[in-house]
């Protein structure tokens, strides 16, 4: 089944899987490669999730048949396993991280110069200012 992939299905599922085990490792499912003991963060392991779940969703009728097999087969055993660990840890581990508010950026009003309408302008051609957005906060990173 999984022979003759080409380069881009195999790292989409070295990608997922990748992601996959992150979430096991988060919740305590598998060990920490380097001190061989579980640590759980269900916060964590929830976004990890999440996010699989928003890459199924987004790649919908772009998958092969090997890969929409493989995202789907990985999201559900990551959820039941999510289930499981959450009915086991305390609540202060499972709370979904909360998401700030965020205002869309204020659009420009058109200049009254103009006379024609502006042609429309394609993605390449917009400039996007991110330090002008505020940015979601899932906790404290390791910097701080």
């Amino acid at each position: 089944m999984f022979e003759n992939l080409t380069e881009t299905e195999q790292r989409f599922l070295e990608f997922i899987n990748m992601l996959g085990s992150t979430a096991l490792y988060q919740m305590g499912i598998i060990a920490n490669p380097i001190t061989g003991e579980t640590e759980i963060d269900l916060k964590a392991a929830k976004m990890t999730v999440d996010i699989l779940v928003m890459m199924k969703e987004k790649t919908k009728g772009n998958l092969t048949q090997v890969e929409r097999a493989s995202i789907e087969e990985l999201v559900n055993h990551l959820q039941m396993n999510f289930v499981e660990k959450s009915k086991e840890a305390p609540a202060d581990k499972v709370d979904a991280p909360k998401e700030e508010k965020v205002e869309p950026p204020k659009a420009e009003e058109p200049k009254k110069e103009e006379s024609a309408p502006a042609a429309e302008k394609s993605d390449s051609d917009v400039e996007l200012n991110w330090e002008k957005h505020e940015r979601k906060n899932y906790g404290p990173s390791e910097t701080e």
